[in-house]
C-alpha cells in the first residue's frame, strides 16, 4: 500500500515537472528590419563565428528549446542573417538581443513572458529536487525499517524486547516444535 502511494506521489511530481514545457508561445514570423536591409554588402565581412556567438544566446521561434545557432529552419536562417546585418551595422550583442526581445518577446531568449511562469520555471526545478530528495529519504528509511524487521524475525526475539514470561513461552513453543519435527523425521 505504501509503495502505491510513493508511486502516485512520484507520478504527480513528474507531471508537475512537465508544466514549464508548456510555457512556450506560438512561433514568430521571420524578422524584417528595414534599417539593416540596406547594409547587405557590409554583412559579408561579419564572420559566422560572430553571428553564432549572438545566436547561441537565443532560441528558435519554431522548434522548442533549440538554440538559434544550431537550428536549420528557414526562420532561423533569416534571423541569423538579420543578426549578421546588425553586427555589420555596428550594433552590440546586447542591442541585437534587445531588438529581438522587443519585436518577438522574451521567448527568443528562453524566458517565459508571464511573470508567474518565469518564477515557476526558475523555482520549479529547485522545488522538484527538494521533493525528490525528501521522497528518496523516506523511501530509504522505509527500506531500512523493512530490512531491520526481516533481520529481527530471522534471528528471533531478543530478551530486551520481550519480558521473561513471553520469552519462556516462545522458547517452550520452539522446543515443542523441534521435538515434533525431529520425531517426524526419524519415523
Amino acid at each position: 500500500m505504501k509503495m502505491r502511494r510513493y508511486l502516485f506521489i512520484g507520478l504527480i511530481v513528474l507531471l508537475l515537472g512537465l508544466v514549464p514545457l508548456s510555457a512556450q508561445q506560438e512561433p514568430a514570423d521571420p524578422p524584417t528590419n528595414p534599417e539593416t536591409a540596406a547594409s547587405t554588402t557590409d554583412s559579408a565581412a561579419v564572420s559566422d563565428d560572430a553571428v553564432n556567438e549572438v545566436a547561441s544566446r537565443m532560441y528558435c521561434p519554431i522548434c522548442e528549446m533549440e538554440p538559434l545557432h544550431t537550428c536549420r529552419a528557414q526562420t532561423c536562417i533569416d534571423w541569423r542573417q538579420v543578426i549578421r546585418e546588425q553586427l555589420a551595422a555596428g550594433q552590440t550583442e546586447d542591442e541585437i538581443i534587445t531588438y529581438f526581445v522587443n519585436n518577438y518577446g522574451d521567448r527568443v531568449v528562453g524566458i517565459p513572458a508571464d511573470d508567474g511562469l518565469r518564477l515557476f520555471s526558475f523555482a520549479g526545478p529547485l522545488v522538484m529536487s527538494i521533493v525528490a530528495l525528501v521522497f528518496a529519504f523516506f523511501t530509504f528509511q522505509s527500506w531500512q525499517r523493512r530490512n531491520e524487521l526481516v533481520v529481527q524475525s530471522a534471528t528471533g526475539p531478543t530478551e530486551d524486547v520481550h519480558d521473561n514470561k513471553t520469552s519462556n513461552t516462545t522458547n517452550d513453543a520452539d522446543t515443542d516444535y523441534r521435538n515434533r519435527l525431529e520425531s517426524d523425521l526419524l519415523h
